[in-house]
């Protein structure tokens, strides 16, 4: 972005401060700084005003049409119109996450970067040139605070009422000399929970975070730049937001996963614990709650950079820690017959250098080269405990006990660019393209299970030697190469400054892959996945007109994927594949309106069409039938159903408004804003059993306060989803239960919360 553009920014960001017209948000999706209404991708920005005023501090806070954030325990799922990647470890997330443009292939990796945030970027449809790696559906950019050349700080504290939740964040830059300023941030957030858990008489889940980054900016002439920092978080979770319900509605309750104080209601209470009178000794060591969770993310980034009078060339070097562990009671009852645990530790690295056009002419240009390494090891164990049905005091049923040990190493590189041409005044064409290799190697696969009985009392396992439960599995070096070329073609028009129409052609890609899911417990034998790809066309405009006070967005898409991954629970594991073919197309509607100085009116609203078009070999429900399509004990035809996450309506409405109030001193304003999000009905998991959706629902969010001297100080009472709306997800049967008990996450429910926040 040139020069002149920033100035032109910092003007318009004036205006916007006084209420004339509407912001304007400078956004690094394409790989260069430009405003978002000028770059012809389907981008939600958020910005760090709009995150604090809105007590946003997690990625399942933000209300987003057409984007689901599924979050459990340690872990978390993206989705962008209506395509995602399923929960084995083993897959690259079709929604990565990109902290300060760091990629990184799990979703529960967002909680490393979100605080002392700038902006957040939401990236909708395949981002194969500027992103690349595996940005199959999109993506999550997360920008940081980078140190400035003066001296500030800032602070914000608030404490949640509903889950009596405490969250404390700060940062301050501190200039060393004329060239070299240093930023140290940090956050403390305790969550005690919203679900109530009946046989422990606590709430749930409960969370403890302790985050802190410390960055180094050196700019010893206006041409160069360094730029390094360091990152930290530890997330520990206990507790669970599971429930049962439609207990024996559908077929008889099993006895043994239905515990004496489970309602089977789906009422915001769990009964998820261990029974005293089974499991004693394990309560004594380690407490009665079953379900506990641990993520800690640590590592840096250093960066370089030189502008010289055409163009900008950056390097950038990251090197990061990730180390998850999962105990989940997976039945959702306090006679815990089925308890798994799983560690998922990895390293990765990675370098990219690019270099960027800046001069504004009618030729543009971006090319660059990416690599990285990824080693990854993932270890589970656990079983399920036979209990006799009737009598919770008799263990003496064999069951079987699991361990799984597995190791992964991942390879990549690429290299990309594009040129853009103004062929004549205001019309412009791109073309684009990445070429990925990614060579995957399992250097070891081992799972291996017995028959044997569980003594809770002693807790004590007998194991039957040479027993099997299942056929086991030992793999050593299986190396698996993908290559692909992904090219990309642009056409954009702006007949006047402001008003932008496009049209886009890409093509994305998604390596392969081994099932490294903790528990193989896979009918159709899968022990691999093929790579997937998609085509995906869009159109739209972006029009800012009534000088700058209304705009008006509107894009029209529609992707074809191959071969999408899926990994589906069938009752006891999963089964891992390739769906041959599924679409995802629909329209995207955003505007906004500034009606008199102060008041911002937005709405947005998304149509969503996204189905399986080729999926005859889909693992049955647990429980289906042949009656209702289950065919051959483990296979239905989903072709033609809907994917899940995929609402086909969702959107917003909503206003914010700031006006001055006299007597309380200099530059006080009266700050507010209300916001609607609603969504329509959609499926929760992938074999759409008929006890798999979920309701369609509204939220209403608000917030009021007070801004003093400018803003440098607030108090803010801030509301999400008012009406106490209980909004269900992973709808599924239980573990082990047939298609007699049923399970589901209960989301955040109601918050009010008091902020405080001062900066100087």
């Amino acid at each position: 972005m040139s020069g002149s553009a920033f100035a032109q920014a910092a003007d318009n960001q004036a205006a916007a401060d006084d209420g004339n017209v509407l912001q304007e948000i400078i956004v690094t999706a394409t790989k260069r700084a430009e405003p978002l209404q000028d770059i012809s991708i389907s981008v939600n920005a958020v910005s760090a005003a709009e995150l604090t005023n809105r007590v946003i501090v997690s990625p399942s806070d933000l209300r987003i049409p057409g984007v689901q954030f599924v979050t459990n325990s340690a872990r978390s799922n993206l989705s962008i119109r209506g395509v995602s990647s399923d929960g084995n470890p083993g897959f690259d997330q079709a929604v990565p996450v990109y902290i300060d443009g760091i990629y990184f292939g799990r979703g529960g990796t967002a909680r490393g970067g979100f605080f002392d945030v700038e902006r957040i970027e939401v990236l909708k449809g395949p981002q194969p040139t500027y992103l690349g790696k595996n940005a199959i559906a999109g993506a999550l950019s997360i920008v940081s605070k980078r140190p400035g050349d003066e001296l500030e700080g800032n602070i914000t504290a608030y404490h949640e009422f509903e889950a009596n939740e405490e969250n404390v964040e700060a940062g301050i830059t501190i200039p060393l000399s004329s060239t070299l300023s240093t930023r140290f941030s940090g956050r403390y957030r305790d969550v005690e929970g919203w679900v109530k858990n009946v046989a422990l008489n606590s709430d749930g889940p409960s969370s403890e975070q302790w985050q802190g980054r410390a960055s180094l900016l050196w700019k010893p002439t206006d041409r160069f730049h360094v730029y390094a920092k360091y990152d930290y978080t530890k997330l520990k979770v206990s507790g669970t937001n599971k429930e049962l319900w439609n207990c024996g509605v559908i077929a008889p309750a099993t006895p043994a996963v239905v515990g004496p104080n489970d309602d089977c209601t789906l009422d915001g209470r769990t009964a998820n614990a261990y029974a005293p009178e089974l499991f004693p000794v394990v309560i004594a060591a380690g407490g009665a709650d079953p379900a506990r969770g641990r993520f800690e993310l640590k590592g840096g980034v250093i960066e370089a950079g030189y502008d010289a009078d055409t163009f900008a060339v950056t390097a950038t070097g990251s090197y990061y820690e990730l180390d998850m562990y999962d105990r989940l009671n997976v039945d959702a009852s306090e006679r815990s017959f089925a308890v798994l645990s799983g560690f998922d530790n990895s390293e990765q690295k990675s370098i990219e250098v690019k270099a960027v056009s800046t001069t504004g002419d009618r030729l543009s240009w971006l090319f660059g080269g990416y690599a990285d390494a990824i080693d990854i090891e993932f270890s589970g164990g656990g079983g399920v405990y036979a209990i006799a049905p009737g009598d919770p005091r008799v263990v003496n049923l064999p069951g079987f006990m699991l361990t799984s040990a597995k190791s992964l190493e991942e390879r990549s590189w690429s290299i990309f660019g594009e040129v853009g041409y103004e062929i004549v005044d205001g019309l412009t064409l791109k073309l684009a393209g990445r070429y990925s290799n990614v060579e995957k190697t399992l250097v070891h696969h081992e799972l291996n299970s017995e028959l044997g009985i569980y003594d809770p009392v002693n807790n004590v396992t007998f194991t039957i030697p040479g027993s099997t439960v299942f056929p086991p599995i030992l793999i050593n070096n299986d190396q698996r190469t993908f290559k692909d070329f992904q090219p990309a073609v642009t056409l954009e028009y702006r007949p006047t400054p402001g008003m932008l129409f496009f049209a886009s052609y890409k093509e994305g890609f998604k390596a392969g892959g081994f099932d490294t899911d903790t528990f193989f417990l896979n009918s159709k034998g899968n022990t691999q996945f093929e790579d997937e790809t998609v085509k995906a066309w869009e159109a739209g405009a972006k029009i800012d007109f009534l000088n700058g006070r209304a705009r008006f967005n509107i894009t029209a898409f529609r992707a074809d994927y191959d071969d999408l991954q899926v990994n589906i629970f069938n009752g006891f594991g999963s089964e891992t594949g390739n769906a041959p073919g599924a679409r995802s197309q629909g329209i995207e509607l955003e505007t906004q309106f500034v009606p008199i100085r102060g008041l911002v009116l937005s709405g947005a609203l998304n149509y969503l069409d996204s189905k399986y078009t080729d999926f005859p070999n889909a693992t049955c429900y647990p429980g289906q039938t042949p009656a209702t399509g289950c065919v051959g004990g483990n296979s239905q035809d989903l072709s033609g159903q809907v994917r899940q996450q995929a609402p086909k309506w969702s959107g917003t409405a909503g206003f914010e408004y700031k006006v001055p109030v006299d007597g309380l001193g200099d530059d006080t304003q009266l700050t507010g804003g209300m916001n609607v999000f609603f969504t329509s009905r959609y499926a929760t998991q992938s074999t759409l059993g008929a006890e798999a959706y979920a309701k369609s629902y509204q939220t209403l969010d608000g917030h009021i306060g007070l801004d003093f001297d400018g803003g440098r100080y607030g108090v803010q009472l801030v509301g999400r989803n008012l009406t106490d709306k209980k909004v269900y997800d992973t709808l599924q049967p239980t573990a082990a239960s047939g298609n007699s008990t049923f399970s589901a996450e209960l989301r955040r429910t109601r918050q009010i919360a008091l902020q405080l926040s001062a900066k100087f």
